[in-house]
Formats: structure tokens, sequence, C-alpha cells
């Protein structure tokens, strides 16, 4: 949760040390890791990572393939897939059993209710972030830590997530990896910003600028800082801010939870004790390279083998009459004083072809692209995301798991609170007794396995038990629970035990007054449809008394 500061001293990174200070320091330790991210971009996807002063329309780096970008986009697509899986939770809510275990003992239906609540609850916020472009947004951030390794989520706005390469920004890491201040360095039109910031930036930019220069040409450069904070207690949390000249931009400064900070600089393979840390194509160097240099020699080799070339020796055959000679034409001349150009180089270009199919082959099995698992669609089997999670974990080397329990928890858990502080009516999640779990797709099926547990367990019972079955389970408890698990709404469609006892006390007042009619009033009937019959029949007389009671009467006296 977002909480206003009490003390604006500590939004900074030292006495007369402004961010624009310690970002110039920390830009000496990345230049390394920009380099290879540009050198695996031009390899796979050169628009991912583009070349410093790179505007829209410039000429990138060309390549002969399209094998790397095809496998960057495929384990890209995969991994968002599995965080945010189409029609399954993205995120589970696990009330803390301890906490509640008195007041399960005190009323047995509150288990079921709450896992009802929270179930509920997570759907309105996957929901509300499926109307987002953040699985967008989450597929471009994945495609740059696959090429280059690190990469800036930014998430301020709900429906505003970003994602920065790591060119435009610096961050400092303890020994265990955790980010200990990050700074975005991003420029921006003054015009864009807001007016009150505009007057505050008035009195430090220079005056010739602000007259010379047109509102939509004047940019300045707005630092984005994030810093970990440890209070007394042990307690960390995240601070930001924004500065501009070394001047704090008004209304800039929050400080946050600790699992939903601002800004995240993520990184794919970890280098514990360093500040940045190694892509995943970087694992596959040497193939990346193989395939382009192969890739590159059968594109030569096509172009030879296409060229087309005439030599006609000198003597009777005229040249002149072979260039100009249409089909069918008779000429003077010897036919073996023409022929034509030859490479021979069939053979090796067929063992290049073979190499080059061995390695796309292996690069393949790295990036799933030979994986027949995945399928679009909402109906995704159980076993088929278990074997495309195994798939990816074995592939990258159990980096998945470690991916969807870094980078994905925290963008997922920054997306939950903005959603909370965005809609007043929604219920916010009391952490003292519920903890936020970021599932996978694998886990995702976590509330589906524990429908097919509760399945189970009814069939097994009815079937062992079946005369005791109903007198020792409590049906709407069952049927709440396995609601809960398949994420239905169950209002109107499962009773209340209130409901259940006035229905059944309704269809016991009707059957005594059916008993009722039955055996009070069938023999008046019964009488009263025999006298008419026997009236159509004869003719004659009216009905007897006893024939409108189904009873003998008595007879008159005299």
């Amino acid at each position: 949760m977002e909480q206003e500061p009490d003390d604006d001293t500590e939004y900074s990174f030292g006495v007369d040390y402004h961010a624009e200070d310690a970002y110039r320091d920390l830009t000496t330790r990345r230049q390394a890791v920009i380099d290879m991210g540009r050198l695996m971009a031009e390899l796979t996807i050169p628009s991912v990572f583009p070349p410093e002063g790179y505007h829209t329309g410039d000429p990138l780096p060309g390549n002969n393939q399209s094998l790397g970008s095809i496998l960057v986009n495929n384990l890209a697509s995969a991994l968002m897939f599995m965080a945010f899986p189409p029609g399954q939770p993205i995120l589970g809510f696990q009330p803390k059993e301890y906490k509640l275990q008195a007041d399960i003992d005190k009323d047995p239906e509150l288990w079921a209710q709450t896992q009802l609540a929270l179930s509920r609850l997570e759907m309105a916020h996957r929901k509300r972030l499926q109307a987002t472009p953040i699985a967008t947004t989450y597929t471009g951030y994945l495609k740059v830590l696959i090429i280059a390794g690190n990469c800036l989520w930014k998430h301020i706005k709900l429906n505003e997530p970003t994602y920065h390469l790591p060119d435009s920004y610096v961050v400092k890491r303890a020994q265990s990896g955790l980010p200990l201040m990050c700074i975005h360095k991003e420029c921006v039109t003054f015009m864009t910003l807001p007016k009150e910031h505009q007057d505050q930036l008035r009195e430090v930019l220079d005056k010739g600028d602000l007259e010379k220069k047109k509102p939509w040409e004047l940019e300045v450069e707005v630092y984005s800082c994030l810093k970990l904070k440890v209070d007394e207690k042990g307690e960390p949390a995240w601070l930001y801010w924004q500065e501009c000249r070394g001047v704090m931009l008004e209304d800039t400064d929050v400080e946050t939870d600790f699992e939903c900070p601002p800004m995240w600089p993520g990184w794919l393979i970890p280098v514990y004790g360093n500040d940045w840390g190694r892509g995943y194509c970087e694992e596959y160097r040497g193939d990346l390279y193989s395939i382009e240099s192969l890739a590159s020699a059968l594109n030569d080799g096509a172009a030879a083998a296409a060229l087309s070339l005439l030599f006609v020796k000198p003597g009777q055959t005229s040249i002149k009459q072979v260039r100009e000679a249409r089909n069918l034409s008779i000429l003077n001349g010897n036919a073996d004083d023409v022929s034509m150009f030859r490479t021979e180089k069939t053979g090796d270009l067929a063992f290049v072809d073979s190499r080059e199919e061995k390695v796309a082959k292996r690069l393949g099995t790295a990036f799933l692209l030979n994986s027949s698992i995945q399928r679009s669609g909402e109906r995704v089997t159980a076993e088929e995301w278990k074997r495309m999670g195994q798939e990816l974990d074995k592939a990258m080397g159990g980096l998945y798991t470690a991916i969807a329990q870094g980078n994905q928890r925290v963008i997922i858990v920054r997306a939950i609170r903005l959603h909370e502080a965005e809609s007043s009516q929604l219920p916010k999640v009391p952490t003292d007794v519920v903890s936020i779990e970021v599932v996978t797709g694998i886990d995702a099926l976590g509330q589906s396995t524990e429908a097919d547990q509760l399945k189970d367990f009814a069939a097994a019972g009815l079937q062992a038990f079946p005369k005791q079955w109903e007198q020792q389970v409590s049906v709407n408890d069952y049927l709440t629970r396995w609601a809960a698990a398949l994420g239905l709404k169950p209002d109107g469609l499962i009773k209340k035990p209130q409901q259940i006892s006035q229905d059944a006390e309704a269809e016991r007042q009707q059957a005594m007054q059916q008993e009722l009619i039955s055996k009070g009033t069938g023999p008046a009937v019964t009488g009263i449809a025999n006298a008419l019959a026997q009236q159509q029949q004869g003719g004659a007389g009216g009905l007897d008394p006893s024939q409108l009671t189904g009873t003998p009467q008595p007879a008159p006296t005299s």
C-alpha cells in the first residue's frame, strides 16, 4: 500500500548528491552489458535493442535468417502464456489457516465461505487486468530479458505499464541480488509535464531556452528514483520520487510496500555480487553465431546457383545470333561452342544445409520451438500445462521458476495494489490473515485440481458409505467449496441453509394438504362422477344425495 512520506530528507542519495550525479557514476558499470545486449539483438531481433541514437525508420543491422526472431518470440510467448493463462487464475489468495482455526472451530462453514470470497476477489482483479495492456507489455519485457538479460519494469498508473532498455537506467544491488537503488532517465517534453512541475522548473531552467524554443521542442531530463528503506524494526520498504535539475518534483514522493515497488530492475540470469545479469541468448551465443554464418553461406550459394551465364567460343558461332535467337530458331555454328556457367557446389551446399538443420534443432529445443504442447484456447488440459511447465524448466535450466517467483510476482502484486487504489468499492486483501501467491500456468491448476479432489472425495465416500454419506457430509459446504475451486459465482445457484429449511417446510405442508384431499374429498368427487355418468346413460332422475358424498344416506321416515 502506498503511503505518504513523513520525512522528505529520506528522498535523496545524499547531501548535494543528486540523482543525476548517481546516474552518471553508475553508467560506467553497464557498458559491457549494453554492448552484449545489442550484439545478441543483431542475431535475433535487432529492433528489440537497437543501436544507440536509433530513431524509428533508421536502418537496423540486417541478418540472413529469421530463426533467431522466431526463437525469441516463441519463448517470450510461452512465458507470457504461463503468467497470464486464459481462463485461469493469475494469483491466489491463500488464507492463513492457523490464524483462522479458532474461528473455524466456532463456525465450520467459515473456511468454505472464506475461500469463496477470495476466489471471487481474484476473479475481479483478473478481469480488470485483462482490460489493461499488461500482458502485451509483459511480452515485450520478456523479449528484452531473453536477449539482453536486463530490463526495467515501470508501473505508475494501472493502465500504463511500461518497460525500458538497459541503456536508460542504472541499478545498484546487494550481494544477494536485491536492488538497493535504481534510477531511470527519460527525456520528457516540457509542455507535457503537470503545470505545478512546469512552474517549479522554470526557476532552474535556462531562460533563453524557455524564450527561444517552441513548447514542443523544449525537453528536460527527468530521473525516476527508487531506493530501499529499512526501518528500525528491520522491515523493508521502497521510496520512490522524481528529480529534474536536482529538484525533487512535487507530489512524486511515495513510500510503498516491499512487495510492490513502482519500478523493478529485472534480470533473467542472476550474477550475484554484480549489478547486472545475463541474457538467455548469451547462453547459446555459439549456435546463434553458427546459424547466422550458415544462413549467410546458404544465401550466397543460392545467389551463385541462380546466376545464369552463357559462354561462347569465338569462331563459327555468332554471339549476336545466340543473344538474339528465339525459341526453335535455326543458327549457323556449333552447339559445343556454347556452355553454361555452373557453380559445382551442390555437395558443399548440402553439407552447409545439413549443418544448419542440426544447429536449428538444438536451438529449437532450447527455445521450445519444437514443442507441440502449447496451443491456443481456454480449454488447455492439465496434462498439457504440466508438460509445458516441465519443458520450460528443463530447457531453461530451472530459470522458469526464478522468473515466476521473481519478476512475475513483483509485476502482478504491483498491479493488484494499483487496482485496489483505483476502486474504492473493491475490498483490500487483509495481509495479516491472507497471503498473496502469484501462480503460474501449472500452479493455476491448483484450484482445478482441488475441484477434482473434491469430486473424487465424494465419489469414494458414496461408494464406501452410501447410507451414511448424507448424514456425515454437509452438502451446502461441499458445493460452496466446489464452486470456489472452479471460480464460479454461487449466488442464486446454491441454496442457503435457511432457504433449504423453508423449501422443506413448504414441501411438507403441501404433502399434508394432498393427503387430506385424497382421504377426505376423494370419495365425494368419485360419487359425483359416477352419478353424472348414470344420468347420461339413463336420462332420468336427479342425483341421489348419497352419490354426492360417496356414502350411503339413511332412509326417510314416514
